[in-house]
């Protein structure tokens, strides 16, 4: 590298840390703005039971939020600090992994699109299974792309990348489209397929078995129910056609990328594919192969199942790679520059509305609620208050109830925003199974008990749960939990019933 060429990167160095401090200043904000969503309060209630597994996914978001809350306590942002952190370093790795693929400009590049996006912001500081998942998937590429670059390889990054894979497994079990994504890699060039007559990366992936094995060894004692409550959102239909369902996905993935990135990444993933303007004989190609792959791979599923916006999310690291790297690692195309700035700016435009509500009601735009994702924030302080006096009332009658409800979302959000974070319990009355399979035992529910029930069902739903054939006798409580945010929407975002329920009678289920 000559010294222009230092300089260069040492600048582009220096914005790559100023870019993810504006980043990570954003994520922080929007942690401390937003309450927290119900599966961040779900995740957060397997934190209080430790393990190495749990019913819907791997352990890894538990042990975050753990980790977080021991330090910033169980409040939202303790909950979320952990995920804040992960995004940050998610950013650092994509920038030295474009900035090894290609050259600094690109990796200060893809830094910026991996960001900028709304998928980039959510993933920034919600705590889901999806933030740690594409931090270390993030991590296996770059070890992969260290392990394969010289014809000896290294030990230390064969050995790293297995360790780091375990961790993505125990994140999330999508990680297991990473070991395909490798293979095709190794096979699309002969100079690596010698890596395939190579001990390294059986080694590497025996590392990975290794990690992973305390969860199989939980799966194993659970009759594996991770696996079929994951193999059954992959098989079940939608109630639409394929091809709606097909236009869903694309529709889901072009909205949280936004329309121009998306085209662009596209375009670039075509041009990958097509063997044409590649800036370097390890990268486009890198960056397609852990990108369409995962792409396509859900876009199939679509076809049978939906496919929620988030379940693609490590596709589009490689993606923002290859993208930066065809546009600001080759040799100047003005067109193809002007219309990848577009979508930056277009990109930075779309996640302000989406990010930062008040934006929209600042410039007197006005989504229904139905269309906001960022309406299911909302609700649980108001519910946990409500909660709060009601308890307190029972209490005064001299009954002392256990609090809960006939979904996971509702009773976690109870046990996190009621007053002393109580123990919950979850009914399973026509409701799918959940973590509450094993968390109830905590809650103090027996026969006989009474509970404070939360529903978003009223009274007079013929859908309501048969609260009457589980207790003894039950009283609507008369006013409803409404919650709404008058400021951003002209019609509530979620109404709550609460059910006085008393003498608890267990039923088989």
């Amino acid at each position: 590298m000559n010294n222009a060429s230092s300089e260069q990167s040492r600048r582009d160095t220096w914005k790559a840390v100023a870019l993810l401090g504006v980043l990570t200043a954003a994520h922080i904000g929007l942690a401390l703005h937003f309450p927290l969503a119900s599966d961040e309060t779900y995740y957060w209630e397997w934190s209080r039971a430790l393990d190495w597994g749990y019913y819907d996914q791997a352990p890894m978001i538990a042990w975050l939020i753990r980790a977080s809350t021991a330090v910033f306590g169980s409040t939202e942002f303790g909950v979320r600090a952990g995920v804040v952190a992960c995004a940050s370093l998610t950013l650092w790795l994509v920038f030295v992994l474009g900035r090894e693929l290609f050259n600094s400009r690109a990796g200060l590049a893809a830094m910026l699109l991996a960001g900028i996006t709304p998928m980039g912001l959510a993933c920034g500081f919600i705590a889901t299974y999806d933030v740690p998942l594409v931090l270390f998937w993030t991590a296996s590429m770059l070890s992969f792309a260290r392990a394969t670059r010289t014809p000896g390889g290294q030990w230390a990054s064969w050995i790293a990348l297995g360790a780091l894979a375990g961790m993505g497994m125990l994140s999330k079990y999508t990680m297991a489209l990473f070991l395909p994504c490798a293979a095709l890699s190794v096979a699309d060039r002969s100079d690596l397929r010698t890596w395939l007559r190579r001990p390294q990366p059986y080694v590497s992936l025996l590392i990975c078995v290794a990690v992973l094995s305390p969860n199989l060894v939980w799966l194993a004692n659970h009759d594996w129910v991770s696996l079929g409550h994951v193999g059954g959102l992959t098989m079940k239909g939608a109630g639409h056609t394929p091809v709606r369902r097909f236009g869903d996905y694309l529709g889901s993935q072009a909205g949280l990328i936004t329309p121009l990135l998306f085209l662009g990444m596209m375009a670039s993933m075509i041009a990958a594919a097509r063997r044409r303007d590649e800036p370097s004989p390890h990268g486009l190609r890198l960056a397609f192969w852990f990108s369409v792959p995962v792409l396509l791979f859900f876009a199939a599923l679509s076809v049978k199942t939906k496919v929620q916006a988030n379940w693609a999310v490590c596709g589009w690291i490689g993606a923002s790679l290859g993208y930066a790297g065809w546009v600001w690692a080759t040799s100047a195309n003005r067109r193809r520059t002007a219309f990848a700035q577009a979508g930056i700016v277009m990109a930075a435009a779309l996640s302000l509305l989406a990010g930062w509500p008040e934006t929209r009601a600042a410039l007197g735009l006005r989504v229904p609620a139905r269309l906001d994702q960022s309406r299911k924030m909302y609700g649980g302080r108001e519910l946990g208050a409500a909660v709060a006096r009601e308890v307190a009332a029972m209490a005064a009658a001299g009954r002392q109830p256990v609090i809960g409800a006939v979904t996971y979302d509702v009773a976690s959000r109870m046990a996190f925003y009621t007053p002393g974070q109580p123990r919950v319990a979850c009914l399973f009355l026509g409701t799918r199974d959940n973590q509450y399979r094993f968390l109830n035992a905590h809650s103090g529910l027996t026969a006989g008990s009474d509970m404070l029930i939360a529903d978003h069902r009223p009274p007079d739903d013929p859908l309501l749960a048969p609260f009457a054939q589980t207790f003894e006798r039950v009283e609507a409580v008369p006013s409803p939990v409404v919650v709404g945010v008058p400021r951003l929407y002209d019609v509530p975002v979620v109404t709550y019933y609460l059910y006085r329920c008393y003498g608890y009678r267990p039923i088989r289920q």
